[in-house]
């Protein structure tokens, strides 16, 4: 441990301060001084060389926010359930696998970051955290989702881009809180309904998917959906209920089959224009 580390630490133990950035430091390992701070409530080992997270994590048991974006993780231990006060876990960027199922004990975590890792499936029991309202998966493997993302009723933002979804599982339009939607660079062929009876969606990404069809059922989106980005899917033809999409702000159908002018449809900031000509 380096001298200045050392003395951090120190300060940081002598002041009881709740707060400990130790982000960008090139760290392979934690010193096991840092479990000895039990009053800290928010710490950031974002951007190290992290392989793993020794046991003695369990004793910040006041930690709310935990960072750990852009290290190298392959596994997490059990006992990382015991942070029972956290609200905030941050793990993108690793190489993760599998997420253990006992995560799912963190009962008042509010948002959960895992894109950018390797991970092929979920567990079922890691929806149980009702009171996620941001979940980010976005670049990792995943094919399917469970069922039991319904029960994440205050989920508000979620981002599945960059995966092999082929579908959603009909559960999905009980996601009744969710307002910003990235699916963006998966395998979807469809616009599934589920979608389209979301009752609060407010951005929807949807490009670079393989979308031959849009579903006339979008029309049930017409007093919510600001934005909705088709770039760059199989379109040959947009459903006139799109008209119907009353707050539409934004529309990208840019990179499509579709007959149309493309100074027409880079006008996205124009939705209605770009309607019209459709």
């Amino acid at each position: 441990m380096s001298q200045e580390l050392a003395l951090l630490l120190e300060q940081t133990a002598r002041d009881k301060e709740t707060q400990l950035d130790l982000s960008g430091r090139g760290l392979i390992s934690l010193p096991n001084k840092i479990f000895q701070l039990s009053h800290l409530q928010w710490l950031f080992l974002d951007d190290n060389q992290l392989t793993t997270l020794p046991f003695g994590i369990s004793r910040l048991s006041r930690l709310r926010k935990l960072d750990l974006n852009n290290n190298q993780l392959i596994t997490l231990p059990p006992e990382i359930s015991r942070l029972s006060q956290l609200e905030e876990l941050y793990l993108g960027n690793n190489r993760l696998s599998f997420v253990t199922a006992d995560l799912a004990k963190l009962s008042k975590l509010k948002h959960l970051e895992l894109g950018g890792n390797s991970l092929t499936s979920l567990p079922a029991e890691l929806f149980r955290l009702s009171n996620l309202k941001t979940l980010a998966i976005s670049y990792n493997q995943l094919k399917n989702l469970p069922t039991e993302i319904s029960n994440l009723s205050k989920l508000r933002y979620l981002d599945l881009s960059g995966n092999q979804l082929e579908t959603l599982p009909a559960e999905f339009s009980k996601l009744s809180s969710l307002k910003q939607l990235y699916l963006s660079g998966n395998t979807l062929t469809c616009l599934s309904s589920a979608i389209c009876r979301l009752p609060k969606l407010r951005e929807l990404d949807l490009s670079y998917n393989q979308l031959s069809v849009l579903s006339t059922e979008i029309g049930r989106l017409s007093n919510t959906l600001e934005w909705l980005d088709l770039h760059d899917n199989l379109l040959t033809a947009v459903p006139p209920e799109v008209a119907q999409l009353s707050e539409l702000e934004w529309l990208d159908l840019t990179g499509n089959l579709l007959v149309a002018p493309e100074e027409i449809l880079q006008n996205v900031e124009d939705p209605e224009e770009i309607i019209k000509y459709l």
